[in-house]
């Protein structure tokens, strides 16, 4: 695989605005098992395959903050076919039906968070903050021979939110 990051602050702006930039990270993860494990060729469990994150940043004056989307590519999930069989995965015989493996992934997805901070002064910090701010939510599918993208569940991910004072001594 291959990771490349990259944040800038666009310092050469007048006043506040040269405590605005930027930031940006992309992962390509080629999961695939090799060498002469019986598993060579399959992809690793939990893994996508593409990764990006991408912000918008704010440094200056006593006031910070963050909007970062992240957002990360399908992946294998699991065998939900109740079968306790290691990849390559086989078929099952169920009261003579072959029923093929249920294989399961993880639809594609992103979030979106945020972050504002303000030092009152030295000693005192005032943050709020949001997580999944646009409510996305996830959904896990079945690549079943002959009726790929079946739904297999789908989970309401949280949205939260927070409120903090810190004090510094």
């Amino acid at each position: 695989g291959i990771e490349v990051s990259t944040q800038y602050f666009f310092d050469f702006l007048p006043g506040a605005l040269s405590g605005f930039g930027v930031q940006g990270a992309f992962t390509y993860a080629d999961s695939k098992i090799g060498g002469g494990d019986p598993l060579a060729g399959y992809e690793l469990q939990g893994v996508s395959k593409y990764n990006y994150t991408a912000g918008l940043l704010h440094e200056k004056f006593g006031l910070s903050g963050r909007l970062v989307y992240t957002y990360r590519s399908k992946y294998f999930d699991g065998d939900a076919s109740g079968e306790p069989t290691l990849r390559p995965f086989t078929a099952a015989t169920v009261d003579v039906v072959k029923v093929p493996p249920l294989i399961t992934y993880q639809r594609p997805g992103g979030r979106l968070d945020f972050n504002i901070g303000y030092d009152i002064n030295k000693a005192i910090r005032v943050d709020i903050g949001g997580t999944n701010i646009l409510r996305q939510n996830s959904s896990h599918y079945y690549n079943y021979p002959g009726a790929p993208d079946v739904n297999n569940s789908y989970e309401y991910d949280e949205t939260t939110s927070s409120i903090g004072v810190r004090g510094r001594i």
